[in-house]
């Protein structure tokens, strides 16, 4: 494994966004659906990582990528669940954590989800994962690196998931398999794939030069929801049960959350990361005494100090650098 899946940024930043929202925000419920749908796919990645895990791990001709978000044409970016790679042929997954029956439509192109009597039509994952072969192909060829062939694959996770093709069709797209189909699919390809378009070194040079070219995303949370600063509410929430806010013992410093009594001396930690996922990577004293609700800059100063951020400026405009989420120990 030559990159890991890590929890969604979007999740963690909808789960930040829904504690520091008011309780009858206007809205709150979209959020809240939005961070359902993210979960659920999470889910459904996790589920299909597990399916290859063992099949990767035994496997010495497999490098395998995940979530990765690379620059295409045009200063465009796109992004991978899963990338499998070997000396003879790169496997892109797409994976789709659908509940319900589908109704694929080849002709129009069309999924449809009949689902608790509900009926919804989504984009064809199908053409989706086909674009990103294409700007996988064109981002091979600018590197200089063999046309490797990439084979893209839609992936159901969920074993529960009913397929029906349209009347006009005769069968499903091969591109289109469950889950538990994909070590079978891995060896057949293994078998039939005679040609080795990169040697052992190449494809050790491709994963790691893949792997530095990743770039997070980086989008506002706030201005996707058409949000500002003053929709979110101040102070440090409890890592415990995320009521906030929590106080602060004036002597011993430690904080308290008078709606589960949960205690910690790093509880503001959490709530920085809050900062980092909704506003900025970087913070001044000022900016995280008024999200954290502190009014003493010199307390401030000091709770700043014991996480050893690394800092930008000069004394009068310093900014710390928070990092990134579950990059610091917690309570």
């Amino acid at each position: 494994m030559v990159k890991n899946r890590g929890l969604p940024l979007q999740s963690l930043r909808l789960e930040a966004l829904l504690r520091r929202l008011p309780e009858h925000h206007a809205k709150k419920d979209q959020i809240f659906q939005d961070l359902m749908k993210w979960q659920a796919g999470y889910r459904g990645e996790r589920s299909v990582d597990y399916v290859l895990s063992e099949f990767v791990r035994t496997s010495s001709h497999y490098f395998a990528l995940q979530d990765l978000r690379l620059q295409g044409e045009r200063q465009r970016f796109f992004q991978m669940d899963t990338l499998l790679l070997s000396s003879q042929f790169g496997l892109i997954l797409e994976v789709k954590n659908y509940q319900g029956t589908i109704h694929f439509d080849g002709n129009l192109q069309q999924f449809r989800r009949v689902h608790n009597g509900k009926q919804e039509s989504f984009a064809n994952p199908l053409l989706q994962v086909q674009r990103q072969q294409v700007q996988l192909d064109h981002w091979l060829h600018r590197h200089h690196f063999p046309p490797l062939p990439i084979i893209p694959f839609v992936v159901l996770s969920s074993p529960y998931t009913t397929i029906a093709p349209s009347v006009s069709q005769s069968g499903l797209p091969k591109s289109l398999l469950r889950a538990e189909a994909l070590p079978q699919v891995l060896l057949e390809l293994e078998q039939n794939s005679k040609h080795s378009w990169l040697s052992g070194g190449e494809l050790a040079k491709l994963s790691s030069l893949l792997l530095h070219s990743h770039t997070p995303d980086s989008f506002s949370i706030l201005k996707r929801y058409k949000l500002t600063n003053h929709d979110i509410r101040a102070g440090v929430h409890c890592p415990s049960c995320q009521e906030l806010p929590m106080f602060r013992r004036l002597y011993s410093g430690i904080w308290e959350c008078r709606h589960c009594s949960f205690t910690s001396n790093r509880a503001y930690v959490e709530s920085l990361q809050d900062y980092s996922l909704l506003v900025n990577h970087t913070v001044t004293n000022g900016e995280a005494r008024r999200f954290l609700g502190i009014e003493c800059r010199k307390a401030m100063h000091y709770l700043l100090s014991q996480l050893k951020l690394k800092q930008e400026g000069n004394s009068r405009i310093r900014r710390y650098l928070l990092p990134p989420p579950h990059h610091v120990p917690r309570h």
